[in-house]
């Protein structure tokens, strides 16, 4: 008997919001602006230039008696062959030896927007571990990120993370590949003392 008093009474709520008495009418409006827009130039697609042709002229350098330029002097060293010796240097490495290898990975314990913060958070860092600076800059502002370590392996890089002091652990620092950084608009790594 609960039921069917529940049921009507529900379903004469719902005649009651029914009716037909109300008018059912959607309209609709449109509009439609015209407007004069300027031509855009067409790009040029042929080149009407004709191709520059260059006078080539052959000068005898046997004939040439003196320079017309004052040219100072270098010392040449010539062989049996009347050829020059160029001495070739070894490469400097010291450059290379300051940088991460390409295919290494870092730790960037934070990014901060003072230099001096930087320096004051990395002296704190283990002295094995090379530091790193990363200048970029975000919505006009310079943000120095600090970046510690040179390791072979991505885990290599998590296991010296977790190894960091509680102090670091706590800015949330995580591991960056070399590649990234010299991917991106600012590749440039600076080694902190």
């Amino acid at each position: 008997m609960k039921k069917i008093a529940i049921i009507s009474l529900s379903v004469l709520l719902l005649s009651a919001c029914s009716s037909s008495d109300y008018d059912n009418e959607v309209t609709t409006e449109t509009y439609q602006e015209t407007f004069k827009t300027d031509e855009v130039p067409q790009p040029i697609t042929e080149s009407s230039v004709a191709p520059i042709e260059e006078d080539i002229q052959t000068v005898n350098t046997a004939s040439v008696a003196e320079p017309s330029m004052v040219e100072p002097k270098v010392p040449e060293v010539a062989n049996s062959n009347g050829k020059k010796v160029v001495k070739l240097s070894p490469p400097n490495n010291s450059m290379a030896l300051e940088q991460p290898g390409t295919n290494s990975y870092l730790i960037q314990i934070a990014a901060l927007e003072n230099e001096q913060h930087l320096l004051s958070t990395a002296a704190n860092l283990p002295k094995s571990l090379p530091k790193w600076e990363n200048v970029k800059t975000v919505n006009g502002k310079q943000w120095h990120s600090l970046l510690v370590g040179d390791f072979s392996t991505a885990q290599d890089a998590k296991d010296a993370l977790m190894k960091l002091p509680a102090s670091y652990q706590s800015m949330g620092p995580f591991v960056k590949s070399v590649k990234s950084i010299s991917s991106s608009p600012y590749p440039d790594l600076k080694k902190l003392p």
